[in-house]
């Protein structure tokens, strides 16, 4: 039922979101078992799947998974930028998660009551509340609100996952 629902909720965003390519090639995938993602994720729907080529480049990262699954749906544009937490992946996307200096950028969690968030923290994807929202599966935490992408928390490719912290484990650098 979550699958189907999930699907749903995707096919409706795409239609919705028709000037923008899916996030995937097919638009509804599944991890049955047995790949390298088995496990706990099996059964799960994945609607962001990793582009072929992706690599833990920002500049790879922006293109082939920012733009799809955070921009594909408008969320994160300049102009809805201030009903999700003010993070404007649009403008300046470094920027918007690493701040000016390349430190981390202060992330607003307009939705949890957990403090002192920093949107990417170099070195450290732990505690970069960008991973912290994508790992999140659930709707609505009481610490950091609504897992990412909103409208399917948590089906983000492992493998998009997996880039996105090697990124940032190895100083999240604007390359």
């Amino acid at each position: 039922m979550r699958t189907a629902l999930l699907c749903l909720t995707f096919l409706a965003c795409s239609v919705a979101c028709s000037s923008n390519p899916p996030p995937c090639s097919g638009a509804c995938t599944v991890d049955a078992g047995g790949g390298p993602d088995a496990g706990a994720d099996a059964g799960i729907l994945y609607v962001a799947c990793a582009a072929p080529g992706m690599t833990p480049t920002f500049a790879s990262i922006n293109t082939d998974f920012l733009h799809r699954s955070c921009l594909g749906t408008s969320c994160h544009s300049a102009v809805f930028a201030r009903d999700a937490g003010g993070l404007d992946l649009e403008t300046d996307p470094y920027v918007a998660l690493l701040g000016d200096a390349g430190f981390g950028a202060p992330a607003l969690n307009i939705a949890g009551s957990a403090t002192g968030l920093v949107r990417v923290q170099p070195g450290d994807p732990n505690n970069s509340f960008l991973m912290i929202k994508l790992l999140l599966t659930d709707a609505g935490t009481p610490l950091y609100g609504s897992g990412m992408p909103q409208q399917a928390p948590g089906s983000d490719c492992p493998q998009s996952l997996a880039i996105i912290s090697a990124w940032i484990d190895a100083g999240a650098l604007n390359n």
